[in-house]
């Protein structure tokens, strides 16, 4: 492929990235109540707060990402682009340096070119480049340093600059220390191995140093801060079971959750294993995941053998749950599927065999032309994830005087962020349960009148509960459904709200 066409290319794949992830940004879509809990500690708290002090609703954070989404606030204002424009710049960053790691990783500038495709239409990288949450931070500095990795090994980057890489990544992602682990630890057997005195003592200085940084971080900005134990408890499938018969089946559930993340996955999702994970596109990924693994080790691939020493560390780490192994928080871990895959290609492309050139191009383009429908598609309709706006704005135009507002507890920093927009009552006039039970509700808010119920957290659940209250308490009105929320009408009459308090009735003894 002549260089200027290569360029041109590289400059068409990189623009249509940026572009997809400019078209998610300004569609503005409704924070969900994780972003919103991350959201209301960058606008309430200051730079001293963020960075010293734990941050509230159990949320925990890179120093690096605060400190540049209050700046992100500051200057854009605190609203969803101010919220999500460091997600958003580094995810437009991590394009360029895709393609750059693609074309001194791979022996073909077609295998660039798919890679840095690969990095552009990725469904879960779009829909993160748009996210108050540091997760696409984990997918940049892993390329960063794998690519430092590369330019360290051919001796166009001094062991200082690899160091300072590394450990300004670790300010700014949590798994980041897998990755420069992993890559420590490759350097040092390497030149261990070929008889190099002088680049294994530069290789272990190095990695004491990131461990000194890591260590600094670790007791000036995090500890005392991840000591919750509802997330401990929350990311409990993360971590990996000790017992053989369990850890098993596990490990090959987490494996498919990881290939489905980077290929099919356009949200947030449950931490439990999907059905999706099980069906026959997803098995057959992952199928060519292993095979391009197997060219990538077989060709000596410096940036895959790395990143999956990164995932093995990685699985070790949940095994004594200091680190979850799934959903979100293995998007740091998606260039090693990305990686993977065009190892596959570059070796077909390279082979003297014709046959396996045809195969290359035709699996290439099978996989490109896949997430190219599926970028299409979020371009012309950007994702949603729980869209409360949709439904207050609905509450807004039909609410009359008098009508009250109860909003589930999933619900209610969500609304109360937005209540002002839409002039709702704020706090709402009722706060629902997580878990809501009809009868339990009755006993303790002994409604009457017109209430609003707003769910933006599930919305099913919310949908059950409205069902057991209107079979025999209330009336449905109206109802309103959107992109994971929902809110309805009900009215109570005031019998029913008597009968929810009446004592009950004495036993009749037996005669």
């Amino acid at each position: 492929m002549g260089t200027v066409l290569q360029r041109k290319l590289a400059i068409f794949v990189i623009t249509v990235g940026a572009l997809l992830r400019l078209r998610q940004l300004l569609a503005i879509r409704s924070l969900w109540c994780d972003e919103t809990m991350l959201a209301m500690n960058l606008y309430a708290k200051s730079f001293q707060e963020l960075m010293f002090s734990p941050l509230d609703f159990d949320q925990l954070a890179p120093v690096g990402y605060l400190v540049l989404g209050k700046l992100s606030v500051i200057l854009f204002g605190p609203n969803e682009l101010g919220f999500r424009m460091p997600a958003f710049i580094f995810g437009v960053c991590s394009l360029p340096l895709a393609y750059l790691l693609g074309r001194s990783a791979f022996k073909s500038a077609w295998s660039a070119l798919c890679f840095t495709s690969l990095i552009a239409l990725s469904p879960i990288l779009v829909y993160y480049s748009n996210e108050v949450k540091p997760y696409e931070l984990d997918a940049f500095f892993a390329l960063l340093n794998l690519y430092a990795y590369q330019c360290y090994c051919a001796d166009k980057l001094r062991p200082w600059a690899l160091w300072a890489i590394g450990a300004a990544s670790l300010l700014f992602s949590f798994p980041a220390c897998f990755v420069l682990a992993a890559i420590g630890a490759l350097e040092f057997l390497r030149n261990i191995r070929q008889g190099k005195r002088q680049p294994a003592i530069h290789a272990a200085v190095i990695s004491s140093c990131w461990l000194i940084t890591f260590a600094a971080i670790y007791a000036v900005f995090i500890r005392g801060s991840h000591n919750s134990d509802y997330m401990q408890d929350y990311w409990q499938s993360g971590f990996m079971p000790h017992a053989p018969g369990q850890a098993i089946p596990w490990l090959g559930e987490s494996l498919l959750g990881l290939s489905h993340l980077s290929l099919f996955q356009d949200r947030p999702n449950g931490l439990k294993s999907s059905l999706d994970w099980f069906n026959w596109s997803n098995l057959t990924a992952l199928t060519l995941i292993a095979i391009g693994l197997a060219c990538g080790f077989r060709s000596k691939q410096r940036p895959l053998v790395a990143i999956a020493l990164a995932a093995a560390i990685m699985i070790g780490a949940s095994a004594v749950e200091l680190y979850p192994f799934r959903n979100r928080m293995l998007l740091g871990l998606t260039p090693l599927v990305y990686l993977a895959l065009t190892s596959g290609l570059d070796y077909c492309l390279c082979a003297p065999r014709k046959t396996l050139r045809w195969v290359g191009i035709a699996y290439s383009s099978a996989l490109l032309g896949l997430l190219a429908l599926s970028a299409a598609w979020t371009a012309i309709r950007p994702t949603q994830h729980q869209d409360i706006k949709a439904v207050m704005a609905y509450i807004q135009a039909h609410a009359e005087p008098g009508d009250q507002i109860a909003v589930s507890r999933w619900s209610y920093l969500t609304y109360f962020y937005y209540s002002p927009v839409y002039e709702l009552s704020n706090p709402p006039d009722i706060k629902v349960r997580s878990y809501p039970e009809a009868k339990q509700f009755m006993a303790e808010q002994a409604p009457s009148g017109r209430i609003w119920f707003l769910f933006s957290v599930r919305p099913g659940q919310g949908a059950r509960f409205i069902d057991e209250l209107t079979s025999k308490d209330a009336q449905q009105l109206a109802r309103q459904d959107a992109q994971g929320a929902s809110c309805f009408l009900l009215e109570f009459s005031p019998s029913a709200s008597h009968a929810a308090n009446r004592p009950p009735s004495p036993a009749i003894p037996n005669l």
